[in-house]
C-alpha cells in the first residue's frame, strides 16, 4: 500500500482498488484450488459466493489486512489441491516428500499469520480414503504426519523467531 500510496498520490481510492484486486486474486486462486479438487461446478459457485456475499463485499471496501491474508491463504489452497492430485498419481516419490516438506512449511506460515490456516489440514485428513489401497493410504497417512510435523514446527520456529526479534 506505501508503494502504491508513493506512486498514485495519498488518496483513499488507491487503498479500496487494492482491496478490490486483492478479493479478486483470491477468488481465483480458489476458484482455480477449488476445480483441481472437486470440478468446476463447486469452484463456480465459491466463486460467486466469494464475490457477492456480503462479507466478501464490505471486506473488499474495508481498509484491513485481510484481504492479503486471504491471497496467502488460497494461494496455499492451491498448493494444496495439486497436491492432492499429485499424491494420487505419485510418480516422482522423492519430489513427494520434497512438496510434502514445502507445503508443511507453508501451512505452518500461513497458521502463524492466522489461525484459519489450519483448516488447511482439513483435506489431508481425507486424503488416505481417496486413495484406494491400503499401502497408498498408509502411505498418504504418513505424509500427513509428516506435514502435521513439519507445519507444527514452522509454527514453533515462527513464533520464536518473532520472540527474538521483538526481545519478549
Amino acid at each position: 500500500l506505501h508503494g502504491l500510496l508513493r506512486i498514485f498520490g495519498n488518496h483513499w481510492e488507491v487503498g479500496i482498488w487494492l482491496q478490490i484486486i486483492l478479493q479478486t486474486f483470491f477468488g481465483i486462486l480458489m476458484y482455480f484450488g477449488i476445480r483441481r479438487m472437486t470440478g468446476k461446478l463447486p469452484a463456480i459457485l465459491v466463486l460467486i459466493f466469494i464475490c457477492f456475499a456480503p462479507v466478501s463485499v464490505s471486506a473488499g471496501i474495508t481498509y484491513s489486512p485481510q484481504m492479503l491474508y486471504l491471497c496467502l491463504f488460497g494461494g496455499v489452497f492451491l498448493l494444496l489441491a495439486d497436491y492432492m492430485c499429485r499424491s494420487a498419481r505419485d510418480t516422482n516419490p522423492i519430489g513427494m516428500w520434497v512438496y510434502t516438506i514445502i507445503l508443511g512449511i507453508l501451512i505452518g506460515f500461513t497458521w502463524y499469520v492466522d489461525v484459519t490456516g489450519l483448516l488447511l489440514l482439513l483435506p489431508l485428513v481425507c486424503i488416505g480414503m481417496v486413495n484406494g489401497t491400503v499401502g497408498r493410504a498408509m502411505l498418504s497417512f504418513l505424509r500427513f504426519i509428516v506435514i502435521l510435523f513439519v507445519s507444527f514446527s514452522a509454527f514453533a520456529g515462527m513464533i520464536f523467531f518473532d520472540a527474538v526479534l521483538s526481545h519478549s
